[in-house]
């Protein structure tokens, strides 16, 4: 996923006048260009990915929030939209082995190598598992070493 994906999503979405669609790959944009101005960078595929994952849990966020059913149903509509563009989810049943995998791959043996094996693991599957919950796999199987 690129700018150049994203502007075309948004002239897509002109085209077939979907405003909320529309709405929502604006808000991306303006999101990675608000990144790359501050920061004085261009973005990585990995960092507007996590672009899009940020505006799609604000949208997921805001639903509850809104005042009508109407409003709610438009947040959540657009939050879909933005997590078609986001690679699948690995399924967390697969996480325990996916860890044990990268542990023995990398002859992990304490604590001291967690860092090494959660960075191999992002490095293959990126946004793909939920970091916050791998890296605990990780150190409870390093711990019970």
């Amino acid at each position: 996923m690129n700018k150049e994906t994203i502007q075309k999503l948004i002239n897509d979405a002109r085209k077939s006048r979907v405003q909320p669609l529309v709405t929502a790959y604006q808000a991306v944009m303006a999101g990675i260009q608000e990144r790359e101005n501050r920061e004085n960078i261009t973005l990585t595929e990995d960092q507007i990915l996590g672009v899009i994952k940020k505006e799609r849990d604000a949208y997921t966020e805001n639903s509850e929030n809104t005042r009508t059913v109407a409003e709610s149903l438009e947040m959540l509509t657009k939050a879909d939209f933005l997590s078609d563009l986001l690679p699948a989810m690995i399924n967390e049943n697969a996480y325990d082995g996916i860890a044990s995998e990268y542990i023995t791959k990398l002859s992990a043996t304490s604590m001291r190598d967690m860092g090494k094996v959660a960075a191999a693991i992002k490095e293959e599957f990126g946004m793909q598992v939920d970091m916050k919950k791998m890296s605990g796999i990780v150190k409870t199987t390093l711990m019970s070493f």
